[in-house]
């Protein structure tokens, strides 16, 4: 807790420690595994490159509209109210 307290985390991953949760013991191959699948080790390494790993919000629309459900009424319109609905 110490440690997060000296940086600006911009999320905390919650990270079994173990399959059999089970206090005191730490499995590294299934953490390991657990970092790769959230992107985390991903996302240290692009932050270690010096790369950002933020998006503009209309950057981030045109990269990931297609995600979005049809007919939301999403097409052609990545601006800040569109977006803010679709969110809520």
């Amino acid at each position: 807790v110490a440690r997060l307290d000296e940086c600006s985390p911009h999320f905390i991953r919650c990270v079994k420690p173990n399959a059999a949760l089970v206090p005191g013991e730490f499995d590294h191959s299934l953490v390991l595994s657990q970092l790769r699948c959230c992107g985390v080790l991903e996302v240290v390494r692009i932050a270690k490159a010096g790369f950002p790993t933020r998006f503009a919000r209309h950057e981030f629309a045109e990269r990931f509209g297609f995600l979005l459900p049809p007919g939301d009424g999403h097409e052609g319109r990545h601006d800040r109210s569109s977006s803010d609905a679709t969110c809520r």
